[in-house]
């Protein structure tokens, strides 16, 4: 992990207890929206107050995980099939996806609205779980 993203997580400073709630969150709106529900941005941005993903800079790809107190964060570049998601992406038990998504500036969900699994998205979910998807801080992919 790299510094930028090292200090991040220190940032963060999530106790063991905030961690555990967050995972047990995130597993509930997964469930949730497996029966085709769907929750705001606004809703999903109370998760973790005050922590800034959306001020992060740049093209950014990160995976929630728990380990040692601390939400790993990661950075990857993904030229090939470029998805591009304006908003965040949270997953835990379960794949949560927010802001509007494109996958090669084909644009596949409303803004402000999570979308669980549908079958459109098989390509970006099988994407999420391997740990590459790419943001954008705002607009479309070039």
């Amino acid at each position: 992990m790299n510094k930028h993203l090292r200090a991040l997580n220190e940032e963060l400073d999530l106790t063991m207890s905030e961690v555990q709630k967050l995972k047990r969150r995130m597993w509930q709106i997964g469930e949730q929206l497996k029966h085709g529900g769907f929750i705001t941005y606004e809703q999903m941005s109370k998760l973790v107050p005050g922590v800034p993903f959306t001020e992060l800079k740049g093209v950014i790809s990160y995976r929630i995980a728990l380990h040692e107190e601390l939400i790993a964060l990661y950075v990857e570049m993904q030229p090939d099939s470029v998805i591009g998601i304006h908003g965040h992406d949270c997953f835990e038990s379960g794949h949560v996806v927010f802001g509007e998504v494109y996958v090669n500036d084909q644009l596949l969900t409303a803004p402000g609205q999570f979308l669980f699994a549908p079958e459109e998205l098989h390509h970006l979910l099988a994407r999420v779980r391997a740990g590459m998807i790419v943001f954008f801080k705002q607009g479309r992919p070039a």
